[in-house]
């Protein structure tokens, strides 16, 4: 028997203020990780703002988190704001835990997008 593979999913949604919402889904993670920056790559060409959406988040390991970390990083040298919102609290400690709680920008939930392409 084979270990299940982990699940990740990345849907892309267009919001009417020329931003891009990513609703993330599953487990971010090593096995996972590039999966997710291959979604989220060169999202600076296509929005001026970027909301990534962690409710459905289920794991993220130190690397996810550094995917995440940098995204928000990238975003603002190059003029792009990215928001963050909160994940369930399993995902939530380990932003708190290491401090990235405090050095990525946290919204609300968004309103629901207008039109869904899979990433």
């Amino acid at each position: 028997m084979q270990p299940e593979k982990p699940f990740l999913r990345v849907l892309e949604f267009r919001a009417f203020d020329a931003g891009v919402v990513f609703a993330v889904e599953g487990e971010i993670d090593i096995a996972t990780v590039d999966q997710l920056t291959r979604a989220l790559h060169g999202v600076w060409h296509r929005a001026e703002a970027v909301t990534i959406d962690l409710r459905r988040v289920s794991f993220i390991d130190c690397l996810g988190l550094r995917a995440l970390m940098e995204l928000s990083s990238e975003g603002a040298e190059r003029g792009c704001r990215v928001e963050f919102i909160q994940g369930p609290r399993p995902v939530q400690r380990v932003f708190e835990l290491t401090g990235a709680l405090q050095q990525l920008s946290f919204v609300d939930a968004a309103s629901p997008p207008v039109a869904v392409t899979t990433a």
